[in-house]
């Protein structure tokens, strides 16, 4: 009797645990804050197309963002972490390879949920706000 009420106890702790899990799952989609946006705006100058082509585990594909447009994409939150997210950009002769565009590390304290990016022909910035005041975080190309 005490091995099925201690194997009745396991399964069922096993299905609590298995419902929880699918229920936050399957709600994740709709809470605001289970997702992360980036958002990469070609502020390269006037007359330049910005191609963009991002990627991490699936391949976002080539984008051509005009002078002012922008390409988005969105990363669903999990229980483990995000993977990094890497885009390359193309105007005119000029390609910078795989710049590292979303790394949990480095970014959840900076962007949390939105993540703004500022694409310039001497570098990239991230644009956050933090109490009404807008900081941008910016990087050379090839750093």
């Amino acid at each position: 009797m005490a091995a099925s009420s201690s194997s009745l106890i396991r399964n069922s702790a096993f299905l609590l645990v298995l419902t929880f899990l699918v229920t936050v799952t399957s709600t994740a989609r709709y809470v605001g804050a289970l997702h992360i946006d980036v958002k990469l705006t070609n502020d390269l100058g006037a007359g330049l197309n910005l191609t963009v082509h991002c990627k991490s585990i699936e391949d976002l594909g080539v984008h051509v963002v005009p002078y002012n447009g922008f390409y988005n994409f969105t990363m669903d939150l999990s229980f483990f972490e995000v993977p990094p997210h890497y885009c390359q950009f193309k105007w005119k002769n000029v390609t910078y390879p795989w710049f590292l565009i979303y790394d949990q590390s480095r970014d959840w304290n900076l962007c949390r949920n939105y993540c703004p990016w500022s694409i310039k022909q001497q570098r990239l910035c991230m644009r956050t706000s933090n109490s009404g005041a807008t900081k941008e975080h910016c990087y050379t190309w090839g750093s």
